[in-house]
């Protein structure tokens, strides 16, 4: 299985035709930039993006890596939640091209599905910004035999914390290993929390706190409408005159990412203080909703 270099002619037909970017170039920072940017706006126009509310509730379910069971975060977690939206896929597992090459080079009988295509993401090390590249992802749903590639990568977390838990018993005795295997990223989430947010960066965080925490997100209809209206002046605007700002996206998700962080701790907080407020005959009482308000 050969991986093609990524031109604009093995891209969704919709942002292939983009009329400022080469079809003959390899895309660079700039370039995924504004076809993240159209595929978000568009989503967001037409109602469909998954971070838009239904009946008030944004199902914070986050899209992780298969290979580590761990979510996704920022731009990555922004697309690929919009690509799997797009696809109509129930799964939020996601998959390297490198990792499926990997486990079919080991034996492993799994593949992709004929005609399916991948969703490539453009990374940067955040301690280099000349260190980027581009990884392409598959949806689970997109896979041939997907649980043998779920056994496979299992199998992998769990010898890597084997190996991990023998080094720490000689070095840090006492210290245990945590098996990535028995996490669930993809469980139902559990509670529900109050979105609060006046800014696009705001709402995104809360979204990803909601996401990293097991909770759904409940939205008013005003502050969905106004992360819509100022979500797409952002990704609008222009750094210069008539040229747009094609890393606005990437700054988004940046800031999301960040007060993720914040919202998390807090949430964390917030549920540690209400369990050590309750007693015995309290304990079947119903859960209070917790709140994203910290005097922002």
């Amino acid at each position: 299985m050969e991986q093609k270099t990524t031109t604009l002619e093995n891209l969704d037909s919709e942002v292939a035709k983009m009329p400022t970017i080469s079809s003959k170039r390899i895309l660079n920072h700039f370039d995924y930039g504004a076809i993240f940017a159209a595929k978000f706006k568009k989503s967001l126009a037409d109602g469909t993006s998954p971070f838009l509310p239904k009946d008030g509730i944004v199902k914070a379910s986050g899209v992780y890596n298969l290979r580590t069971n761990q979510l996704h975060r920022g731009i990555s977690q922004l697309m690929l939640k919009e690509r799997q939206a797009e696809l109509g896929a129930e799964s939020g597992a996601f998959v390297s091209f490198d990792t499926i090459t990997k486990a079919q080079k080991s034996g492993c009988d799994c593949g992709i599905k004929h005609g399916e295509h991948g969703y490539d993401i453009l990374v940067r090390n955040p301690e280099d910004e000349k260190d980027e590249r581009v990884i392409k992802w598959f949806n689970e749903s997109q896979l041939v035999n997907p649980e043998n590639l779920r056994k496979y990568l299992a199998e992998e977390m769990q010898r890597n914390a084997a190996e991990k838990q023998a080094w720490l018993d000689v070095n840090r005795p006492g210290k245990h290993a945590k098996d990535a295997s028995t996490k669930n990223p993809g469980r139902e989430n559990s509670g529900l929390i109050e979105c609060t947010a006046k800014t696009p960066e705001e709402y995104l965080g809360q979204v990803f706190a909601a996401m990293s925490t097991g909770n759904d997100l409940k939205v008013s209809p005003e502050i969905a409408d106004n992360f819509v209206k100022k979500t797409t002046e952002a990704l609008n605007k222009e750094y210069k005159p008539k040229v747009k700002d094609h890393l606005a996206v990437f700054k988004l998700a940046g800031k999301a990412n960040e007060l993720c962080k914040a919202y998390v701790q807090a949430i964390h907080q917030e549920k540690q203080k209400s369990q050590e407020k309750k007693s015995p005959a309290q304990s079947k009482a119903p859960k209070r909703q917790a709140s994203y308000e910290m005097g922002m």
